[in-house]
Formats: C-alpha cells, structure tokens, sequence
C-alpha cells in the first residue's frame, strides 16, 4: 500500500525558474543548531504537478528522526508548508529542513527547544534523465561511512562524509558505491544500493550501523514484496557486487541508475529499468 498526494500522471518540462524559500523570520540566525552543529534533519522531495511525490512517507520519516532526536515537531504545519512551498511547481524539488533551533550549553541541547522549519525549491536537475536509461559507471570510495546506530538510517544534517566521498571521486562517477570500516558495502553518497544476484534475489545492504535508509528504498521493498519477491536485506561484500547480474541506485530524485559499469565489469541494466517504471506508474518519481 503507497501512500502519495499526486495526481494522474503528466509529462511535464517547464520547470520553477529559481529557488524560493520559507524561512519563519526570513533568515536563519547564526546561532542556530542546525548551523552551528548538524542538529538537526532534512528531506529531499521531487515536486510534479504542485504535488510532493511520496509526501507521507517522507514526512514519517521526518517524524521518525524528530522522536529519535527529541525534536519536537508539528508534522501538520510541515504539511502546508510543503504543499505552500510546492504551488505552482509544475517540475522541481522541494528541500524541508528542520533544526533544533538556538540555545543549549554548547553541544547539550535546550530543555524546551523551538525548531526551525525552512523549506526551499529549486528547479529540476534535468541531466537525470540520460542516467535512468543508459545507466552509469561508478566505483568505491575510499571514504568509509562511520558505525553509529544512533544516527543509523537518519537523514541528518551532517553529511560531511558524503561531501568527502564527492569530493575525492571521478568526475566522470555520478555516484560513488560508500562502504563502511569492515568494507561492506553500505549504500551511494547519496542514494540506496540494489543487487540482483545470479539467482534473481533481490538484495540491499542492512542499515543498522549507518547510511540513510530512503524513501524509495523502502518503496521498492515494498513493491518486491507486492510481487511476492521479498528484497533481502543483509550484510553485502565488495565481491559480491563483482559477482550480481545488476546493480543500481535509488533515491527521491534519480528514482533508479542502472550501474552500467563497475571495475570494468559491464552490467544489465533490464530490471533496473523496469523498476524505474513501475516506480514511475504509481507516482513515487518523476514521469517527465
């Protein structure tokens, strides 16, 4: 069962022009935490046709981290501050960052914090298309995640190691395979990984120790188990993606990259495809 808010589906290309943004008293103090430290956790949202694709799930994570983080949030003024944010926004992205707001001593935070919702648009990043249906290259970063099941699975503010992984990889890699110290593989810089093995089993790597557990991660589990094909979710070896029939990333805005290429070992990228376009059929990405 999918929850979203979008309508029938369009094919759309104009997209918002420039960012706008909603910031409660129009700029962020310096002061704040979420400045300040990382205190605090964002969501990435595709926008077609004035609607955030995926809302609710996106939301719940966000409530998710706020309750783990005692952050104290009101998911209904969220709500009409995104679809605000999302009028007249026939093709863009929509950015929700919440913070915990000023105070504290130092690094211990406020008794009665007072968040800070700011939520933000900018236009579609259009080079995503050719990625979906050619697939792409990429290779391991020598960035390793850090182990920490307390932040396991957030979305948080501070992603200084992915800006490192970015940083120090290919130009040529739209996206970096991330692994953590024990060099099992834990997602992309940005995204979720998926491998097909030669079995057809379904399989991403557990995210209990680290990484950003996606929405649309959880949106192709959920449609593997729809078609009786549960994904697997375990520990995944570097080997074992040498060894897969495919590979490919997933997140709210590329939806599926087919790896077309990996240590120079040349990948399908068949049912990756076909997985973009059911998540496309039922709304969770972008259909332009």
């Amino acid at each position: 069962m999918f929850m979203n808010s979008a309508p029938a589906k369009k094919h759309l290309t104009r997209s918002i022009e420039k960012p706008r943004d909603i910031v409660p008293s129009g700029t962020v103090s310096a002061t704040d935490r979420g400045f300040l430290y990382g205190d605090g956790l964002f969501e990435t949202i595709a926008v077609q046709s004035n609607c955030p694709l995926l809302l609710d799930l996106h939301l719940n994570r966000l409530a998710d981290g706020c309750e783990r983080l005692d952050i104290p949030i009101d998911v209904t003024k969220a709500r009409k501050a995104v679809l605000k944010a999302c009028t007249d926004v026939e093709l863009g992205v929509v950015r929700v960052s919440l913070t915990r707001g000023q105070g504290g001593e130092g690094y211990r935070p406020p008794v009665n914090a007072h968040p800070n919702l700011i939520v933000s648009t900018r236009p579609w990043p259009n080079r995503f298309t050719a990625n979906q249906e050619q697939g792409i290259e990429t290779g391991l970063s020598d960035v390793q995640l850090s182990c920490q099941p307390l932040l396991a699975g957030l979305k948080h503010m501070n992603r200084l190691e992915q800006v490192m992984a970015r940083l120090h990889s290919p130009k040529a890699w739209p996206e970096v395979i991330m692994t953590n110290a024990s060099r099992e593989v834990i997602e992309g810089s940005f995204s979720n990984i998926f491998l097909l093995d030669p079995k057809g089993e379904l399989i991403t790597p557990d995210l209990s120790s680290c990484g950003v557990s996606g929405v649309i991660r959880k949106t192709v589990i959920n449609l593997a188990n729809d078609e009786r094909r549960p994904v697997v979710v375990r520990n995944v070896r570097i080997s074992e993606l040498l060894s897969a029939t495919e590979l490919f990333f997933t997140n709210s805005l590329i939806g599926v990259w087919p790896i077309r290429k990996f240590e120079g070992k040349i990948f399908a990228v068949n049912f990756a495809r076909e997985m973009h376009a059911k998540l496309q059929s039922i709304s969770a990405v972008i259909d332009a």
